[in-house]
């Protein structure tokens, strides 16, 4: 990676170190077997895991980017996405139209995803 002005915004989904992201662990061993032998490195996933806490230092002579990992799993028992603390009605909710009047919005399942 190049820590350049884009990668420094840790805030932005299109950063490939932003929070949230899914990285794919893999570790390559120098293949020094006679199969095989189109492949010069043989790789070996270890899994997915999804950055939780990235962060970037600078000093005079280095850029350190630091990122702390969770297995997939956190996002299927609530780690990563979060809770909704107390009951919350998503199928619609009160809005005002151009005329000043109260109305009832429904909003779309892929709005309410949003």
């Amino acid at each position: 990676m190049i820590a350049d002005g884009v990668i420094n915004d840790l805030t932005n989904v299109d950063n490939l170190i932003s929070i949230n992201k899914k990285v794919n662990i893999e570790i390559g061993f120098t293949n020094n077997m006679n199969r095989y032998t189109e492949y010069s490195i043989l790789w070996f996933p270890l899994g997915i895991y999804v950055i939780i806490s990235p962060s970037i230092s600078h000093s005079t002579s280095d850029v350190t980017i630091s990122l702390q990992l969770k297995d997939k799993m956190c996002l299927l028992n609530g780690e990563c996405g979060g809770t909704i603390p107390a009951s919350v009605t998503l199928d619609n909710y009160d809005d005002v139209d151009e005329e000043g009047n109260d109305i009832i919005v429904r909003p779309t399942i892929y709005q309410i995803i949003q």
